[in-house]
């Protein structure tokens, strides 16, 4: 197997999208939700993918502890980046993205994506709901998935 996707998901948004990269390749491909599990040695792989969600502007601290434990040989392996993300500003996208991942990183990736989002009241806190109803006026459960840049994201990891 050459292929791992390092993602964290808390509320399935992100695990779902990993779900839909797996039925679609041609490829095995590993996944390790990191909130879960541990990852293997990565240098048994050639393609590598990290993904996660954005949560108060940060992506989830085990998965940037990830990234900097394994940023040597991450800058050494074909590797794509990919986030989903709330904000509607694409100023503000491209900034929460750019502070998910190091500057070394993100220029050495050969595929980069954010994915949308998709809110799930039902499987959030009483804190988490408050918070996403006063910063986005959310509601009710709502998604805006980006599905031509999953299916770029995953032509490009994989050509």
């Amino acid at each position: 197997m050459n292929n791992i996707v390092v993602y964290a998901s808390k509320h399935g948004t992100v695990e779902g999208i990993v779900r839909s990269l797996l039925r679609k390749s041609p490829e095995e491909i590993l996944s390790i939700n990191i909130l879960k599990e541990e990852p293997p040695n990565l240098s048994d792989y050639k393609n590598i993918m990290i993904g996660g969600s954005i949560y108060l502007g940060k992506i989830q601290k085990p998965l940037t502890k990830f990234i900097k434990h394994h940023l040597d040989i991450l800058l050494q392996k074909r590797v794509g980046l990919f986030l989903c993300a709330g904000e509607t500003d694409r100023k503000k996208v491209i900034d929460e993205f750019n502070h998910a991942f190091p500057e070394a990183l993100r220029k050495h990736a050969v595929a980069k994506e954010v994915f949308g989002y998709a809110y799930k009241l039902d499987e959030m806190n009483f804190l988490e709901k408050m918070l996403v109803k006063k910063m986005r006026g959310v509601t009710e459960n709502t998604s805006a998935l980006n599905e031509e840049g999953i299916e770029r994201f995953f032509d490009t990891v994989f050509k």
